[in-house]
């Protein structure tokens, strides 16, 4: 053993010293087109500098040391923290910045600097106590040498804030992790620390609350000023009370969220549309359960649910057209699940719910055109066919999730058909299937890949498409005729993985070319392997492969109106 030690000790000197001898010779040289720099160290005396540099790596940079009575945490000979036992009081002694708890990256880099900065001047002292007289500079320009000694200090500090945790309050700490608070900002955590970590009755309600409704609490807890609702609970208010006021949520929401974590809500409820609203709302058959029911009640029910509000409130100030009663808008979510036996059904229609946002947006387009026709000429005709329209939106709230995917799905139908006709009519063709490629071939072997690239220059090959990834590029035929996309599919073995669209846009005068979209199926995001390849053609095309960018062969102003007035037809149809 104490053999293995003196060898261990003597491959590290060997290391530290080798590493000093080349600091001060060329061997680490930064060169780039603003500078060509010489040796990263300066020195006058190369052995002092060689003792100071081993001396000085030698010594530990970052420790926890666990007495009986304090455990502290030390960055070389400087105190920077210590727990007393006794008290059970967290004090910062050094570094007021620096929080012992937080592993958050802000935390960790700037001690690391300072590890950095602190090592430097114990190898400054030693070399002047070596060498007096002698110089010593360290080279700024040579940074990269200087960012991997941070980077390797990291770990270590990562490893010493466990352990202070652990050897001074291991149950804050899991009360935190749990509700997913471990990576607080310094000051808000010692905060929160210190009061845990005190006797009597008060952390225990504290901890109580954070093991019951852990995802509630940080929901709570990261607010900017919540301190007067952690002291209500500290000091004895019923924490369901105190959340019930503070997330304005009723009491029986604060029941169905207990034992919810915020690894199972994704962190849904503290984001900016938070999902956390609709749960007063919900029948008991749909509550989200499980991690992917709260993914499809963030990402796919409130987007729904904001369209409809947004286009509630836009039509007010019109009068008379959309009967608005604030108390049948409060019974629009348990309408909406009629027939959904429970919430991940929904992944099943995803697509059609994405995409239903789109059929709200003609219909508004719509409602807008025929009441503008409407005030312009007093066409009594016309007003009819607004408020019809107007009573069929005001309709779309008592429908439920499943009918709204069927009506998006046969607005979408009924889009791609129009567009269809009305692109054969301005071309003067039965069916105008193809436009000129921006590929130079319709096929492309992507390099040290299995996967190929293929142009689909016809309406037909965006149908099969969309049939074989479920996703609407089946649609995007018009703007490929007016010359504002072109689509790409990447296969292999034949079988389609992802489509990307690419366009050309003008930035300061100049045709920039980038990818507008790039979606697997089901409009998810694609694999790795297709983002590769995705970059890969994308810088291919930009610098040498790409064809001029194909003339278009439709005007788009009178396609988009032509849509327009024949997609009116439609929901008059619906209504």
């Amino acid at each position: 053993m104490i053999q293995r030690e003196v060898t261990s000790r003597w491959t590290k000197l060997r290391k530290f010293a080798y590493v000093a001898r080349s600091l001060h010779t060329k061997k680490y040289v930064y060169r780039k087109a603003q500078y060509v720099g010489g040796p990263i160290v300066h020195t006058s005396h190369p052995k002092a500098f060689r003792r100071a540099f081993v001396a000085a790596s030698l010594k530990p940079s970052v420790r926890v040391e666990v007495g009986p009575i304090m455990v502290q945490f030390m960055v070389f000979d400087t105190l920077v923290a210590s727990f007393d036992r006794v008290t059970r009081k967290i004090r910062k002694h050094e570094y007021d910045w620096f929080c012992p708890f937080s592993l958050t990256p802000t935390n960790i880099r700037n001690l690391a600097n300072r590890v950095h900065r602190e090592r430097w001047k114990i190898i400054e002292q030693h070399y002047k106590n070596q060498a007096p007289k002698g110089t010593l500079r360290l080279d700024d320009h040579c940074a990269g040498y200087i960012h991997s000694r941070i980077r390797a200090v990291r770990p270590l500090i990562i490893h010493a804030i466990k352990s202070f945790t652990e050897a001074s309050v291991p149950h804050v700490v899991s009360a935190f992790r749990s509700a997913g608070m471990q990576y607080l900002t310094g000051d808000r955590m010692l905060r929160y620390v210190n009061a845990m970590a005190s006797r009597g009755e008060g952390p225990a309600r504290i901890l109580f609350a954070l093991k019951t409704w852990p995802a509630l609490m940080r929901a709570l807890m990261l607010r900017p000023n919540c301190k007067g609702e952690f002291d209500d609970i500290f000091d004895g208010v019923p924490p369901a009370k105190v959340l019930s006021k503070a997330l304005d949520i009723p009491h029986f929401v604060v029941r169905r969220m207990i034992g919810v974590t915020t690894q199972r809500t994704g962190f849904l409820i503290t984001g900016p549309d938070s999902p956390l609203d609709l749960m007063q709302h919900l029948p008991q058959h749909v509550l989200p359960r499980s991690r992917r029911d709260w993914l499809v009640l963030g990402k796919i029910v409130h987007p729904v649910l904001q369209e409809l509000e947004d286009g509630r409130t836009s039509y007010n100030w019109w009068g008379g057209g959309l009967p608005v009663y604030e108390e049948q808008w409060n019974q629009l979510v348990p309408c909406l699940f009629r027939g959904v036996k429970k919430l991940s059904d929904l992944e099943q229609i995803r697509t059609a719910l994405l995409t239903f946002v789109d059929a709200l947006q003609s219909l508004n387009g719509a409602i807008a055109r025929l009441h503008h026709v409407a005030t312009a000429d007093d066409n009594s005709e016309s007003t009819a066919q607004w408020r019809r329209l107007a009573q069929f939106y005001g309709g779309i709230r008592s429908m439920s999730l499943p009918q709204m995917a069927r009506l998006s799905t046969a607005y979408h139908q009924a889009h791609d058909r129009i567009t269809r006709q009305v692109s054969s009519s301005l071309l003067g063709e039965s069916d105008p299937t193809s436009w000129p490629g921006l590929m130079p071939e319709a096929q492309l072997d992507i390099p040290n890949s299995k996967i190929v690239a293929v142009e689909l220059l016809s309406s037909g090959e965006l149908l099969k498409e969309g049939a074989a990834l479920s996703h609407c590029v089946g649609s995007y035929d018009s703007p490929c005729l007016m010359g504002e996309s072109r689509i790409v599919s990447l296969r292999q073995d034949g079988r389609s993985l992802s489509t990307i669209e690419f366009v050309q846009e003008r930035v300061d005068g100049k045709p920039i070319l980038h990818i507008g979209q790039h979606f697997g199926r089901d409009n998810r995001d694609p694999s790795a392997r297709c983002l590769k390849a995705a970059r890969w053609l994308h810088g291919y095309l930009k610098k040498k492969g790409r064809k001029r960018w194909p003339k278009k062969l439709l005007a788009k102003d009178k396609v988009t109106s032509l849509i327009e007035v024949r997609m009116m037809d439609f929901w008059m149809e619906q209504a």
